[in-house]
C-alpha cells in the first residue's frame, strides 16, 4: 500500500472547494432546537443528538436523518429523546417505540438495543442532561471523545455504550458545528474515518492498494492520521474536510453523479459499498463501473 500526499492533498482540496449541500442531519438538529424553545428544554438538542449519532454506523446518515426528521414522527416520539421520560418506560416499550420510529437499518438495531442503558447512565449520572458529562469531562473536547469511547466490553460496564472512534468524533464535531455547546480544543479532534473518506482517495489513487487491505487498517492506520497531516498542512478544519468528503462520498459516488463530482478528472475507478460490507476489505480488484 502506498500513499501520494500530494494527489491526495489535490484530491481533498478539490472536495472542500465544492459548494456541497446541507448537512444531513441540519433538519433534526432544527426540529431539536424548536422543541428545545418551545418547551424549556435546553438540553434536549444535545441529548438528542447523541442518542441519533449512535445510530449514524455501517448504514446510510442520509436515510436515517430524512426518518428522524419527519415532523409528524418526531412529534409524537419526541420523548425517546428525553432521558428523564425514557427510564419513565419498561425497556420493551422503549425498543419497541425505537423500531417504530426509525425502521432501523442494518446495525443501528444494536444501537437501539443500548438505548434503555444510555438513559439510564445519563439520569442516574449526569441528572438526565449530557451536558453534565461534558463539564465532568471539563468541556474538552478530546477528552469527552475519549470518554465516550467504547473499551473492550466488560459484564456489568456502566459507561455510555455504542461510541466508537468515529461516532464519538462526529458527535462532538456535530455539537460544535451546529452551536448546541461551547467546547474546548474542539480542533483537536481526530479526524472521523470511514467508508466515504477512505473511497475517494483509493478512487484517485490518493491510496494506491497493492492487495486486499482490512478496512479497519485502511481507515484507522492510514486515512485518519493522513487527513490529520493534511489537515495541519493547510489550515484545514476538520468539520469542512469530513463535511466535504461525506458529501462527495455518498451524495455523488454512491449515486454515481459523477458529473456533478470535483473530482470526475481525477477518479479512476468506483469502490463498491457492497463488497466492502461483505467482506470488510478494500480490495484493488474492486474495478467497478462508472455506468
Amino acid at each position: 500500500m502506498k500513499v501520494d500526499i500530494e494527489k491526495s492533498e489535490q484530491v481533498v482540496k478539490r472536495v472542500i472547494e465544492y459548494d456541497h449541500s446541507i448537512l444531513p442531519e441540519q433538519g433534526f438538529v432544527n426540529l431539536t432546537k424548536e422543541y428545545a424553545q418551545e418547551y424549556n428544554r435546553d438540553q434536549f438538542p444535545v441529548n438528542a443528538l447523541f442518542y441519533a449519532t449512535t445510530l449514524d454506523f455501517m448504514s446510510s446518515t442520509t436515510n436515517l436523518f430524512r426518518k428522524l426528521s419527519n415532523k409528524e414522527m418526531f412529534e409524537q416520539y419526541s420523548w425517546l429523546f428525553e432521558p428523564l421520560e425514557v427510564v419513565e418506560h419498561d425497556e420493551v416499550s422503549v425498543m419497541k417505540a425505537c423500531y417504530e420510529y426509525l425502521q432501523p437499518e442494518s446495525f443501528q438495531g444494536n444501537a437501539i438495543k443500548e438505548w434503555y442503558h444510555n438513559s439510564l447512565i445519563l439520569c442516574n449520572k449526569y441528572g438526565g442532561d449530557i451536558r453534565n458529562f461534558f463539564l465532568e469531562n471539563e468541556n474538552d473536547a478530546v477528552k469527552i471523545k475519549d470518554a465516550l469511547v467504547i473499551k473492550p466490553r466488560i459484564k456489568g460496564k456502566t459507561e455510555l455504550r455504542r461510541a466508537g472512534p468515529n461516532i464519538a468524533s462526529l458527535y462532538v464535531q456535530r455539537v460544535n458545528q451546529h452551536q448546541l455547546y461551547p467546547l474546548e480544543n474542539i480542533d483537536k479532534v481526530d479526524f472521523t474515518g470511514d467508508f466515504h473518506a477512505a473511497r475517494i482517495l483509493i478512487q484517485t489513487n490518493g491510496i494506491v492498494l497493492d492487495k486486499p487491505e482490512s478496512a479497519h487498517n485502511v481507515t484507522y492506520n492510514i486515512v485518519r492520521p493522513l487527513y490529520f497531516q493534511l489537515c495541519k498542512l493547510n489550515g484545514w478544519s476538520y468539520e469542512q474536510v469530513s463535511n466535504g468528503v461525506w458529501y462527495v462520498g455518498s451524495q455523488l459516488c454512491s449515486t454515481r453523479n459523477h458529473e456533478k463530482c470535483p473530482l470526475e478528472e481525477l477518479c479512476v475507478r468506483l469502490i463498491s459499498k457492497k463488497i466492502y460490507d461483505a467482506t470488510g476489505k478494500f480490495d484493488p480488484r474492486d474495478m467497478g463501473r462508472f455506468r
